[in-house]
């Protein structure tokens, strides 16, 4: 959803579990089962021995799940995007990152999530390295805290927006409409939206 988005041993492989191919539906996620992002959903950060020895990741990421939650009300995760999400779940994993995914009916589709990463040193300085191996830098920045690209959507994965500030990245992804029919334009746009939102309320 960094090599925090592209790494495949990182993040990929998760958002891709359940499915056979390119065209396959997306597999529902269980909000009783540990965090995992669902096909149509930007991934989160997953560690590996590699990234936890990175001397310029922070111990502790600078907000927890359950703090991500909070930045968002349900309806706020769901506007715009045609889905009503019924709830959401927070999820801190080892050390240096957390996120939150807000979920529709039965957790079938995210269709919004935040995620962070954080570190000892200001993160425009980590963005080449954890932030834009998706990113479209051919378009224009969104322009969102100190360093700021679209993401390009994929397999399993939706546009959306990798921002920097302070010492912490932040990846919000949302799914515009039916998760099967990737709307790019909109997604970037609600993700732009959803950034915006939750700027003036992260470290």
């Amino acid at each position: 959803m960094f090599r925090y988005f592209a790494a495949l041993p990182l993040l990929l492989v998760t958002a891709c579990a359940g499915q056979s191919g390119p065209g396959a539906a997306p597999t529902a996620a269980d909000p009783s089962q540990p965090a995992t992002p669902t096909a149509g959903t930007s991934p989160t950060v997953s560690a590996s021995p590699t990234a936890s020895r990175d001397p310029a990741l922070a111990a502790a990421p600078a907000m927890s799940g359950d703090q991500l939650c909070s930045l968002l009300t349900d309806a706020q995760a769901s506007e715009g995007t045609g889905l009503t999400v019924e709830k959401h779940r927070g999820s801190s994993g080892v050390s240096h990152e957390a996120s939150c995914s807000w979920y529709t009916a039965k957790g079938e589709f995210v269709t919004t999530s935040i995620s962070i990463l954080s570190f000892t040193v200001p993160a425009t300085t980590q963005m080449e390295k954890w932030g834009v191996t998706l990113a479209d830098k051919k378009s224009p920045s969104p322009g969102v805290g100190d360093q700021s690209y679209y993401l390009v959507g994929g397999y399993n994965t939706n546009a959306g927006v990798v921002f920097a500030k302070g010492t912490n990245i932040f990846n919000v992804g949302v799914t515009a409409g039916d998760p099967n029919k990737r709307d790019e334009p909109a997604d970037r746009a609600l993700a732009l939206a959803r950034a915006k939102q939750i700027l003036d309320k992260v470290p």
